[in-house]
């Protein structure tokens, strides 16, 4: 495989681990933003695991956080919920109630835009949901990546995913089409992308779902495989 080709495939390859580490590297910061934003003053028993919120949003768009909660019990419940939103520095404070029959499920729903803007890009958000009868109290938190872009948030989160794992793929498919020499540099070059691929991937994954913990753990190891896959690349063919 001439040396032109080659270089082609690792630009592409870079373009989509690019494009990934950017987008896992934004949502984990903003969700372990919003998880030490507000302090520590309200700490829940449990998780809220029905926490939804946008990932992105972008331009003028209204996005909405939303928590449902269940009523496994015998009795209908009004468990109250403290909700903070990041605003200019400060945060934004108030509490609602939500009526839940016995055996049934209710959603809040709250709104953020644009003027819930911190640091520029994020937009940060904690709920604690206070103890009812037989439900433990619960936390959750969420951050979400601000750009100011004429897409909808939805638009640039999809083709950005789509453009990383495209380039990742095709660059390796590619690969392993055109170049039918079984050769240590081969082998080598072939382990490097799978591997480095396969922890962008899963920095994006919990990047998005706010897994932040495990999103700076994949992070930190494709930026260590970068040195790999150059070093794999510049070896002789």
């Amino acid at each position: 495989m001439s040396k032109v080709i080659r270089t082609l495939l690792f630009i592409l390859f870079g373009i989509g681990a690019l494009f990934g580490m950017t987008l896992a590297a934004a949502t984990t910061i903003a969700n372990l933003e919003a998880d030490f934003y507000f302090g520590f003053s309200y700490q829940g028993d449990e998780s809220l695991k029905n926490l939804d919120c946008p990932v992105i949003l972008s331009g003028d768009e209204v996005g909405t956080v939303a928590v449902t909660l269940s009523n496994p019990n015998e009795k209908e419940i009004e468990p109250l919920f403290q909700v903070e939103i990041g605003n200019m520095g400060l945060f934004r404070s108030y509490r609602d109630r939500m009526f839940i029959p016995a055996g049934e499920s209710q959603t809040l729903q709250w709104t953020v835009s644009r003027d819930d803007v911190v640091f520029n890009h994020l937009i940060l958000v904690k709920l604690f949901q206070f103890a009812a009868f037989k439900t433990p109290t619960r936390d959750g938190s969420c951050g979400i990546v601000y750009l100011d872009l004429p897409f909808s948030g939805n638009q640039v989160l999809v083709s950005t995913i789509a453009i990383s794992l495209a380039g990742m793929g095709l660059a390796i498919l590619l690969w392993l089409a055109l170049d039918k020499i079984q050769s240590d540099y081969k082998a080598r070059l072939t382990r490097a992308m799978l591997v480095m691929a396969g922890c962008v991937t899963a920095a994006l994954v919990t990047g998005v779902l706010g897994v932040w913990l495990l999103g700076v753990l994949f992070f930190m190891v494709s930026l260590l495989l970068i040195a790999e896959v150059v070093r794999s690349f510049t070896a002789t063919a």
